[in-house]
């Protein structure tokens, strides 16, 4: 039984830690988010923290982990770019939910750099799956991330600085008008 106390101690931990590193990266920027305003917010020592995580990257690094592997599974019957328009709903759908710490993380100019990997990862994987896109020369693949990173990446981030003034879906249409025409026209270059 002082096992399962354990493990249910552990756990306890663990969440009031992601819930709290959630809650200050909705309402902080990255350089006043510290190892001792995260332990405070989840009333734990920061020994109690180093015990779990070696830094805030770490803990960053696990998020993002989760984040991908969320994003990746609720697409994983979708192939780009035979399915880009059901591949843009799904990343607007899933971005939605994820709530203001993860348009904190796309939006915010203090979080860029995580930001910018994370929507990375997201890109990599949608199309590093697709064979039609590994069959392409690495420049033009380059050429390609690129667009979608900039194009995705961008339009979210324009919607949720302006306050979200479209409706969701007046602005899937919009973003899967412009991601497709675009991948369309690449594809037609040969």
């Amino acid at each position: 039984m002082d096992g399962k106390q354990r493990d249910l101690r552990v756990t306890k931990t663990l969440a009031r830690i992601r819930e709290a590193f959630l809650k200050l990266v909705s309402e902080t920027s990255y350089d006043e988010l510290t190892v001792s305003a995260l332990c405070a917010q989840a009333q734990i020592g920061r020994k109690t923290f180093y015990v779990y995580y070696s830094s805030l990257d770490s803990l960053f690094e696990e998020i993002l982990e989760e984040i991908t592997r969320d994003y990746l599974h609720s697409i994983k019957d979708y192939s780009a770019p035979e399915n880009i328009s059901e591949i843009t709903r799904k990343f607007y759908e899933f971005s939605t939910r994820q709530g203001k710490y993860y348009d904190n993380l796309v939006c915010s100019d203090s979080y860029q750099r995580i930001g910018a990997r994370l929507i990375m990862r997201l890109v990599r994987g949608t199309w590093f799956a697709s064979s039609w896109f590994t069959a392409l020369s690495a420049e033009r693949q380059d050429i390609l991330l690129c667009f979608i990173y900039n194009a995705g990446a961008g339009l979210y981030r324009q919607w949720i600085l302006s306050g979200k003034a479209i409706p969701l879906e007046t602005m899937i249409a919009y973003a899967d008008c412009l991601i497709a025409k675009g991948i369309e026209g690449f594809k037609e270059l040969g």
